[in-house]
C-alpha cells in the first residue's frame, strides 16, 4: 500500500467455491490471502447482498518474489541486520501509557500527553499524517529534530515542515518507513535517494533504491546517472554504474555527441574516474 493508499497488486488469483477468496502478490513481497461471503445476520433483516470479509497478510525474513522484479531478473534483497532487529510496528504504534515515554511530554507539569500523529507538510503544501513514533525510529532526521530540544519539539504534535521536499518522494519514503519497502518509478528515483540520504533513512532503503537505479540504466542515461552519483557521493553505485558503461560501450559511443558532453562533464567532476573511463573504453 502506497502512502496515498494505493495498493499495488502483482499477482492476484481469484477462487469460487461457495464464498469467494483471493490471494494476492503485492509489491514489497507480501503474500495477502482475502476471504468473504454472505453475512451471518443476512435472515435477520440485513441486506441480502451484505458481505463480511477478512483480510490476512504474510510476510517474513523472506518475502514472496514479487513477478516485476523476477521478469527484471532481480531478487529481493536480503534483509540485514538492522532492519530484521529493529522495533516492531506494533511495538511502535502501541499507544503510550499516561506516565511518559514516546507519546507524552514527560514534564512534571505537562497537561496531558502530545498526540502520536504527526503532520509533514511538504512542498506545494501536501501534508501527509504519520506516527511520531515511527518518524522518530526509523529516520535518524526525525529522531533528532522530534528529540527534547529538537527543532520540532516546540512545534506540539500538530504539525512539521520539511523546506523543498519533493512530495511524491517522500509519499514513497513514508512507505517504506512503515513497510521496509520502497518501489519509485524510474522518474521519481533521483529526488527519492537524495530524500532518504537527507532524512538520514537506514542503509537498507539506500540499497533498494540503488538496485532500481541500475534497473533503470540505459546506454543514453548511464553517463548522467553516473556523473549525477559521484556528485551525491554514492560510491558503490559509481562502481556498478562504471562497469554497466564498460560492458555497454559500444552502444554509449554510438551515441556520439551526447556521450562525448557526458564525459566532458565526469572529467570536469573527477579527472581520475574520467580519464580511467577513458582509457578503458579505447
Amino acid at each position: 500500500m502506497e502512502a496515498d493508499g494505493t495498493v499495488s497488486e502483482v499477482a492476484t488469483f481469484d477462487f469460487k467455491s461457495g464464498n469467494t477468496s483471493s490471494m494476492a502478490v503485492l509489491a514489497g513481497g507480501e503474500l495477502t490471502l482475502c476471504t468473504g461471503g454472505p453475512s451471518d445476520d443476512e435472515d435477520e433483516g440485513e441486506d441480502e447482498d451484505a458481505h463480511t470479509y477478512s483480510v490476512a497478510i504474510i510476510s517474513g525474513d523472506s518475502s514472496f518474489v514479487p513477478s516485476s522484479e523476477a521478469l527484471a531478473g532481480l531478487r529481493p534483497l536480503a534483509p540485514p541486520a538492522e532492519v530484521s532487529a529493529r522495533t516492531a510496528l506494533p511495538d511502535l504504534l502501541a499507544v503510550p501509557t499516561s506516565g511518559g515515554g514516546e507519546g507524552s511530554d514527560g514534564d512534571s507539569g505537562s497537561s496531558g500527553a502530545r498526540s502520536p500523529l504527526v503532520t509533514v507538510r511538504v512542498a506545494g503544501g501536501k501534508a501527509f499524517v504519520a506516527h511520531r513514533s515511527v518518524l522518530a525510529a526509523r529516520s535518524e532526521y526525525f529522531k533528532t529534530q522530534l528529540a527534547e530540544g529538537g527543532v520540532f519539539r516546540d512545534m506540539g504534535a500538530a504539525e512539521v515542515t520539511l523546506e523543498d521536499a519533493h512530495p511524491e518522494a517522500f509519499g514513497h519514503l513514508l512507505s517504506y518507513l512503515y513497510t521496509g519497502t520502497v518501489a519509485v518509478p524510474d522518474e521519481l528515483l533521483r529526488p527519492t535517494v537524495e530524500l532518504a540520504g537527507r532524512l538520514l533513512l537506514p542503509a537498507d532503503c539506500s540499497a533498494q533504491l540503488t538496485v532500481q537505479l541500475l534497473a533503470a540504466a540505459t546506454p543514453e542515461s548511464v553517463i548522467g546517472d553516473l556523473v549525477w552519483a559521484v556528485q551525491h557521493g554514492m560510491t558503490e553505485l559509481v562502481q556498478r554504474l562504471q562497469a554497466y558503461l564498460l560492458r555497454k560501450r559500444k552502444e554509449v559511443k554510438a551515441m556520439g555527441p551526447q556521450a562525448c558532453s557526458g564525459l566532458t562533464a565526469l572529467l570536469a567532476l573527477d579527472q581520475g574516474l574520467g580519464a580511467e573511463l577513458l582509457m578503458k573504453m579505447m
